[in-house]
């Protein structure tokens, strides 16, 4: 997609902010099928919030297309925070926003935390090409630290696409999520779809999903004390959700990408650690 990015899989990071000892790390990553979010329906937050999108667009479920390994072929996905050391903000460094507002806050001012996070679409079987799209749906606190929200991330877009005004098209996922409050506890929890659908209100459908997510937290006192999971905050809403794929290794660099489905429990061995607050049931 032209993008530069750091071509890193980089689960946590270690900082300090204000004296004290703090960590930013990445989600493990799972795939979910049309078959299983179909089942969950309004029951998952994130479908619930799909479907209040409004506006004349609905939302279907291919359940007979089976999304292919090797599809989503992770190049970067990495832990970002304050130096030292330098490795901890290459991203903001040399990735694929320097030049913008990252420069300002994030390198001059090293005050920053957050993920890269970059994929390519590998289609190959029933994965879909013709009129394919990104949407995405976050559960977060950027805007409110204290009071986190679902939403579409469209990006002010008429339409639900995150490809709409972000970064992605029919060659892959680029996002870049980060704040300038290295000190607060930040996260954001991400469910992207797989879809097709036309670029006027319509019916979208849906082939599947890549759930990822990052955020920041200070480390616990005694440092000796082993960090929970990132997945027991996922559990605590929806229950078990299926994570399909084999373990593969963890080398991210440049050139080796990994498949998602084989990086969901890479990844998760690897110190993903970042423990999210459970999601409130929607009315």
């Amino acid at each position: 997609m032209g993008l530069q990015t750091t071509g890193m899989i980089r689960p946590i990071v270690n900082y300090q902010a204000n004296g004290t000892g703090w960590y930013s790390a990445t989600a493990p990553l799972n795939f979910e099928s049309a078959t299983l979010l179909q089942a969950q329906g309004n029951e998952n937050p994130f479908i619930q919030t799909l479907n209040n999108f409004g506006g004349g667009w609905s939302f279907i479920f291919n359940t007979d297309a089976t999304i292919a390994d090797q599809t989503f072929l992770i190049h970067t996905y990495e832990a970002d925070a304050p130096s030292p050391p330098l490795s901890n903000f290459d991203a903001f460094l040399k990735g694929a926003l320097s030049g913008s507002l990252v420069d300002a806050l994030c390198v001059t001012d090293n005050d920053c935390v957050g993920t890269e996070f970059y994929f390519a679409y590998n289609a190959t079987g029933d994965d879909p090409t013709r009129n394919m799209h990104w949407v995405q749906i976050l559960y977060d606190n950027f805007a409110k630290p204290h009071s986190p929200i679902f939403e579409v991330d469209n990006l002010g877009a008429t339409t639900p696409y995150y490809d709409s005004k972000g970064s992605a098209n029919s060659a892959g996922f680029f996002d870049f999520p980060f704040m300038p409050r290295p000190s607060t506890s930040n996260f954001l929890d991400a469910t992207l779809l797989l879809v097709t659908g036309p670029d006027t209100p319509g019916p979208v459908t849906i082939y599947g999903a890549v759930h990822w997510g990052w955020g920041n937290t200070p480390i616990p006192e005694p440092p000796t004390v082993i960090l929970l999971g990132f997945g027991l905050a996922l559990l605590s809403l929806l229950g078990a959700r299926a994570a399909q794929g084999a373990s593969g290794g963890t080398s991210g660099a440049a050139g080796s990408p990994l498949d998602a489905r084989q990086a969901a429990r890479s990844v998760a061995q690897h110190c993903g650690t970042v423990i999210l607050p459970p999601r409130p049931a929607k009315p």
